[in-house]
């Protein structure tokens, strides 16, 4: 990862991550990152169902979930199953939308 970042961006990157990171729930949740969907892709349907089936597993163990939408089609998509926005993260770049989806029963249980 340094190579990559370069290790004068190891400190953008460290403050970057501890921005996200004071968005985060301070209880028992899921955290649901990198959800992505090839630009051709995009608007068939491939995105919800990879949402629908992470979603299956958080309802399963009945805690909320916890995601950063990166765009604003994204928070779309997440508000659609419930995600509720919580604020914007704007760590030195694009701004990101902090999101919650409470707790949901096991349709199953």
């Amino acid at each position: 990862m340094f190579r990559a970042i370069g290790l004068r961006h190891l400190s953008i990157v460290r403050a970057m991550d501890a921005e996200y990171a004071s968005f985060r729930p301070h209880y028992p949740h899921w955290y649901l990152t990198d959800l992505a969907v090839d630009p051709g892709s995009q608007g068939l349907g491939i995105g919800s169902a990879l949402l629908r089936d992470r979603l299956a597993k958080v309802d399963a163990n009945g805690l909320p979930a916890y995601l950063e939408a990166t765009t604003p089609a994204s928070r779309r998509l997440y508000e659609r199953y419930g995600f509720a926005f919580i604020d914007t993260i704007n760590p030195e770049g694009p701004a990101a939308f902090a999101m919650v989806r409470p707790a949901q029963r096991d349709a199953d249980s």
